[in-house]
């Protein structure tokens, strides 16, 4: 096999799961992708650009999806949305805490990224699209709605 076509078999296999937790027991027989980027051990060589929690229900989904800190805990109750749900949410973000980790959506974007060496993709912009992407071709797939403020109506009132 020419090594052209070893590198596009590479880039086409989804990383080993276990590999990345440190527990593969399949070496090189594994027919999932150890790419050294997933390597536990070598998690000292690179400089930690991610320190991020594992508790489940410190923020709501909106925030865990985009990584961005959360202040929905401090506010006024369940009917009070996180600023960056308030802000830049739009009419139908619903702001609720989620049991889904900060730590768990950085492993499923990681994991996901096996084309880009399973590092984490760019910050989204704020003042994007809500929704379905554009495709390659740069036609929208599915609706996408603009960013801004949750009406009035669904904001808690003192």
């Amino acid at each position: 096999m020419s090594q052209g076509a070893n590198d596009l078999l590479q880039a086409r296999r989804k990383g080993c799961d276990d590999f990345a937790r440190g527990e593969c027991r399949h070496g090189d027989d594994c027919t999932s992708l150890h790419h050294k980027n997933l390597d536990p051990a070598r998690h000292h060589e690179a400089e930690i650009q991610y320190n991020v929690p594992n508790e489940p229900y410190i923020a709501c989904r909106r925030c865990v999806q985009q990584l961005r800190k959360c202040d929905k805990l401090d506010r006024g109750g369940i009917d009070d949305p996180c600023s960056e749900c308030r802000h830049y949410g739009g009419s139908n973000c619903d702001c609720t805490l989620t049991p889904l980790t900060y730590n768990d959506q950085v492993w499923q974007q990681m994991m996901s990224r096996e084309e880009t060496g399973f590092d984490l993709p760019p910050p989204k912009d704020r003042d994007g699209n809500i929704g379905k992407a554009r495709n390659e071709a740069g036609e929208r797939v599915g609706k996408a709605k603009p960013t801004g403020p949750m009406p009035d109506a669904k904001v808690k009132l003192n």
